[in-house]
């Protein structure tokens, strides 16, 4: 791998952790949050069950950790990381979109307006082209990619699919 594709490689590494860590982020301050509004509500914290909690937004959590790992082994040009990588670049359009259908089948009306609609299709844009970098011939021969790869990849794609759609 030349200077460049060598470049790009730790640079997708980089964007990977940095989206892992924003969405966990996000997580926890969701539960942050749902805790908080619930003490407003006349519950206290220890008649809340974490595990319940846990249980019902636990995908968000669990996509950034994928993002975050996945970043590292990219860094340290480890196969698994292109794997996971690919996994997770593509976990995150879906989770956006299968997170936008539950809002809009609760009648939530996530996004206040147009243009909110038109960022959050750019940053989808942006996630897909991310992976159609990773899948470069150059990058997929410098880890030595088969059959088998895309096979992991894509279970671990639909496996985390169905997690969002059958469990939270």
């Amino acid at each position: 791998m030349n200077q460049n594709w060598s470049a790009i490689n730790k640079s997708l590494g980089i964007i990977e952790i940095l989206f892992g860590i924003s969405v966990m982020i996000l997580s926890i301050f969701s539960w942050y949050m749902i805790l908080n509004n619930l003490e407003q509500f006349g519950l206290s914290r220890e008649r809340v069950s974490f595990i319940k909690l846990i249980e019902q937004s636990h995908f968000v959590f669990l996509i950034g950790l994928l993002g975050l790992v996945s970043g590292i082994l990219l860094i340290k040009r480890k196969r698994l990381g292109w794997i996971t990588s690919v996994s997770s670049l593509l976990v995150y359009p879906i989770a956006i979109i299968l997170i936008l259908r539950d809002r809009f089948s609760e009648g939530i009306e996530l996004l206040e307006d147009r243009g909110d609609y038109v960022i959050t299709g750019i940053i989808i844009f942006l996630l897909l082209g991310l992976v159609v970098i990773l899948t470069l011939r150059p990058i997929r021969d410098f880890y030595g990619i088969k059959i088998r790869d895309w096979a992991i990849s894509g279970t671990i794609v639909i496996l985390l699919s169905l997690d969002k759609l059958i469990f939270t």
